[in-house]
């Protein structure tokens, strides 16, 4: 599982452009809480197998109900026979999941630069990461989804 091999890795990065973020700024931060909403609900195993459905549907991944709900609720094969609770190998909210901490950061910023994605690039400073992954930015969105979802 990539989870064994790189803990807490990003999986997905949902980014902008500053312009976007500066012209579009209440967009963005909606955009954002959306987002948190769908982690939240993604990450509730009661609704892994509506998850499942939905992405079944050929408008979105489109492959079998029953191969989605393996990976999203279990059993999932390891292969020679082997199986694993699948309830808690994708985290999608809980534990800090979506927050935008420097480490993960680097991480992303790392595995661009280390499989050649982009000529050229200089390795960026801790003080550019935390301007590209913004905590600040983060925090008003959940803000929002707090008032608007009424969610703790």
């Amino acid at each position: 599982m990539t989870r064994d091999l790189a803990p807490w890795h990003p999986e997905k990065v949902f980014l902008v452009r500053e312009e976007f973020h500066r012209n579009q700024e209440d967009e963005h931060l909606a955009l954002i809480a959306a987002l948190m909403v769908a982690a939240r609900f993604c990450d509730a195993v009661e609704n892994r197998s509506r998850v499942a459905a939905i992405l079944a549907d050929s408008k979105y991944i489109g492959l079998p109900q029953s191969l989605l709900r393996k990976a999203l609720v279990g059993p999932y094969p390891l292969g020679h026979d082997r199986e694993v609770d699948a309830t808690d190998l994708i985290a999608y909210h809980h534990d800090g999941a979506n927050c935008p901490t420097s480490v993960k950061a680097r991480w992303v910023v790392d595995q661009i630069l280390g499989n050649g994605l982009s000529q050229g690039m200089p390795r960026p400073t801790e003080d550019v990461l935390r301007n590209w992954f913004r905590m600040d930015v983060f925090q008003q969105a959940a803000e929002i989804m707090q008032q608007h979802f009424q969610l703790n």
